[in-house]
């Protein structure tokens, strides 16, 4: 796997998961 795919990855995986913790916030 090229890092180019590694950085894409896991920026997504962070993208994902701050917008999981913003709907959240919101439905509290």
């Amino acid at each position: 796997m090229s890092s180019m795919a590694v950085v894409t990855i896991s920026s997504h995986a962070r993208e994902t998961r701050a917008r999981a913790m913003i709907d959240m916030s919101l439905e509290a």
